[in-house]
């Protein structure tokens, strides 16, 4: 599963580099806190890598619009909404 993720994360890194920060920054805080709450080994391993995973979707999403400043139209928005599965 690591390989994977990597594999993973290495890819979205060529098509927006903020992403893997940002996934790499909710996997470490979420973690974090599983740990203090004392979750089972298994428990935090799935959420590290549901961490690491979470913005996947954003793969499919243009790069122009990733990276885009200032207010999304309309359609863009709508587009961007469909990196979750059922909207935002």
């Amino acid at each position: 599963m690591e390989a994977f993720i990597q594999v993973m994360e290495s890819t979205i890194a060529v098509k927006d580099p903020y992403t893997v920060m940002h996934q790499r920054q909710v996997t470490r805080i979420a973690c974090t806190i599983a740990q203090g709450l004392g979750l089972s080994e298994d428990r935090l391993r799935d959420l590290c890598i549901a961490g690491a995973l979470h913005d996947l979707g954003k793969i499919a999403i243009p790069s122009s619009l990733l990276a885009k400043s200032g207010k999304l139209n309309p359609m863009e928005l709508a587009l961007l909404k469909t990196h979750p599965p059922g909207g935002l």
